[in-house]
């Protein structure tokens, strides 16, 4: 048995990719179909460790810096898994016997099967995508169904690239307890993503699974259970108020401007009267409550009359993300990666794509950056990103990249370059070099793109496979923050000279 279950791989190898999109529409209307009028989909279902985690749909505005991942942010195929395949799509169906476990598209087949059937067709390269729906009766919660359709692609001697379909049903609870009581060993990536995905287990579960539902107008999400929403300290609004406004007594007020434009109850010893930079005046409660509002509105906090911005930019940024000053303190609310990644915040506020600041090119303080910064990514925890997205699983794909880096840099080394020309020289090698892999099957080699024609490499990019989902986003991201790293974190302390930290913020010299 062991045998027939596919092994993971990377996007180098010949393989199988599997995408799962739930709630399906599509789906869901081809059960209505079959009868059930009554039937509607489930998608507002228990979360697992509901009361262990923070509403990921709630997130305030500072936490931005632990869900910047563009590649987590809806994308209706973001699940997906790859595993590895036997044959190459050279080598046709009609020459193994992986068709012959392909079963007839009119026959409902129970869940379990879904599982022999996927263990077969993941062997062959090809894609699989697996549309689901848990549906049931308005009036009796307890017959909820999963449904699933598989369509695979794969190809055939005689006729290209072939669709194969089929259909599966099940308890969800007792889909649920199948997969529970699998071997480890027997398990495969897929099987977790659904898992994940009906449950909730992840907050990017939470995510997909209220967009793909907001897609088709279903409820997909309910915030009771969750734990207290974090949200910014009062102190901390308070302190930057007092810091950006004035008291004014009521002997000095105008004439006429003797109430509160917001809530127009009269200044007074209860009703402290505060002058913001552009003249214009609030309550203290008032003003507290508003710049509330507009922070988790992601919206900057203005004046209500002039439109005028509350605090300065410096300022605002120091209370969204904590790391505006020259340290970031550990923050008990957040784990060790949110943490990480807050205190990397200000990395991402310009992209060093439009930097067009100038720095000295030291390969090795680069790279060590670069592995610093890579090593913040690999703390996050599964409770936050399912395992296939996890870049410490993608060793070819980061290994790659981490090869491309140096050599781009080796080049350039003891040069002068502008930021944004070596970040483009930087992306462009990474994609060329991820693009050569991919061509030859293998990450153990690097191979150089600068000894490929332009057309060459174009010839190439049409002939290989994608990269995995959300790879491309994490190679930008990182390319970027590490060389805004090198040009932002040089201090100037008397540590100045060596690695050194500021609380968690570190800083190069």
């Amino acid at each position: 048995m062991d045998a027939l279950i596919p092994e993971p791989t990377d996007s180098f190898q010949p393989n199988h990719a599997t995408y799962i999109r739930y709630p399906s529409l599509e789906v869901f209307q081809q059960y209505l179909r079959q009868g059930w009028t009554e039937a509607w989909d489930i998608t507002d279902a228990p979360v697992l460790n509901i009361g262990n985690r923070h509403d990921p749909l709630r997130s305030l505005v500072q936490d931005k810096a632990v869900a910047a991942h563009e590649c987590r942010e809806g994308d209706e195929a973001s699940f997906y898994s790859l595993t590895k395949a036997d044959t190459g799509h050279h080598q046709s169906i009609e020459a193994t016997d992986f068709v012959r476990a392909i079963p007839d598209q009119t026959v409902l087949h129970n869940i379990s099967e879904l599982f022999v059937h996927m263990t077969y067709v993941q062997r062959t390269e090809g894609v699989t995508v697996l549309r689901m729906v848990t549906a049931g009766d308005r009036n009796n919660n307890e017959n909820a169904i999963l449904f699933c359709e598989r369509t695979t692609q794969l190809w055939s001697r005689n006729e290209g690239w072939v669709d194969f379909i089929a259909t599966y049903s099940s308890n969800p609870n007792d889909f649920y307890d199948m997969v529970a009581e699998t071997s480890p060993a027997l398990k495969a990536q897929y099987m977790q993503d659904m898992v994940d995905l009906i449950w909730r287990v992840s907050d990017r579960a939470v995510r997909h699974v209220h967009i793909q539902g907001r897609r088709q107008g279903l409820e997909t999400h309910r915030a009771d259970g969750w734990k207290e929403a974090r949200r910014m300290p009062v102190a901390d609004i308070q302190l930057a108020i007092a810091q950006a406004t004035q008291d004014i007594t009521t002997q000095a007020l105008k004439a006429g401007d003797d109430s509160c434009g917001c809530c127009t109850e009269k200044y007074g010893p209860s009703k402290r009267c505060l002058e913001l930079e552009c003249g214009h005046t609030l309550c203290a409660d008032c003003l507290l409550t508003w710049v509330y509002h507009r922070y988790e509105q992601d919206d900057e906090p203005n004046c209500q009359s002039c439109r005028a911005l509350v605090f300065a930019d410096e300022v605002s940024t120091a209370l969204k993300y904590g790391t505006n000053g020259p340290a970031y303190t550990f923050d008990i609310r957040y784990n060790a990666w949110e943490n990480n990644m807050r205190s990397l915040a200000d990395l991402d506020k310009y992209e060093a794509a439009h930097n067009h600041q100038q720095i000295f090119v030291d390969t090795e303080s680069l790279m060590g950056i670069f592995n610093h910064i890579r090593r913040m990514d690999d703390s996050e925890p599964l409770s936050s990103t399912p395992q296939h997205l996890q870049y410490s699983k993608m060793a070819g794909e980061c290994r790659v990249l981490a090869s491309a880096v140096r050599k781009g840099l080796s080049l350039r080394d003891g040069q002068l370059l502008v930021i944004s020309a070596l970040f483009t020289e930087l992306m462009a090698r990474v994609n060329d070099a991820m693009c050569l892999g991919r061509f030859h099957n293998t990450w153990l080699m690097l191979y150089n793109p600068d000894n490929y024609t332009n057309a060459g490499m174009e010839a190439f990019r049409q002939q290989t496979r994608d990269p995995p989902l959300g790879f491309p986003e994490y190679s930008y991201r990182l390319v970027n923050r590490f060389l805004q790293f090198y040009h932002l974190r040089q201090c100037t302390c008397a540590q100045r000279g060596s690695d050194h930290y500021h609380d968690l913020k570190r800083y190069w010299r």
